[in-house]
């Protein structure tokens, strides 16, 4: 059974706050410092059902120049609450397998290999924390945001049957709002309103 890395609530809204239009912009290490040493591993089933806790996401958008990489999720993809939506986000639970140094990351590395395939080299920064609690699916689930830049058009979706994947103009975004999944909706705000990352410690 999937153990899932999860931090107690109260923890992560002490030190971070809510925001649910825009990426929370604290300080990348801070973050990472604060819920590698509070984190506990737990079955995600029970985790899912536990509002208790948050469980730790790895979530990225990739961008080749002015390009950003857009998916669909389609029925076969295990979270049913997403089914259909539009997404820029990849990524996925930080799960026991990444349990170490640096595991936060290492579960982002791993869920990129999982679901995407980029051939080459790519480079990663930080953009800040999503944290949504109007939700169903962001009551129980806090994420770290990277943007990972890849070459000209090197991505496409690995697991085809359970996502679709388009490179879309970044100033075009907006257009397909209405379609995205809640935590994409934050990052697009983030990217067409204030691209800046959080200062790095």
């Amino acid at each position: 059974m999937e153990q899932v890395m999860v931090v107690d609530k109260d923890i992560v809204l002490s030190r971070f706050g809510t925001n649910s239009e825009r990426l929370i912009r604290t300080d990348e290490q801070t973050f990472l410092q604060v819920v590698q040493s509070h984190c506990t591993f737990v079955a995600r089933a029970d985790a899912e059902n536990d509002p208790s806790y948050k469980q730790i996401i790895s979530y990225c958008a990739i961008v080749s120049g002015d390009r950003i990489f857009m998916t669909r999720r389609t029925k076969k993809q295990t979270e049913t609450r997403l089914h259909d939506r539009l997404s820029v986000g990849i990524g996925g639970h930080v799960a026991s397998v990444d349990e170490g140094a640096d595991m936060v990351l290492r579960g982002l590395r791993r869920e990129l290999e999982e679901e995407v395939s980029i051939r080459g080299d790519y480079t990663m920064r930080y953009l800040g924390v999503i944290n949504d609690d109007s939700t169903e699916v962001g009551r129980v689930h806090t994420g770290i945001c990277y943007l990972v830049q890849v070459a000209e058009g090197d991505c496409e979706v690995r697991e085809k049957e359970k996502m679709v994947g388009e490179w879309v103009a970044i100033a075009d975004l907006p257009l397909y709002m209405a379609g995205f999944e809640e935590w994409s909706k934050i990052v697009v705000n983030t990217l067409c309103q204030d691209p800046a990352p959080a200062d790095r410690a």
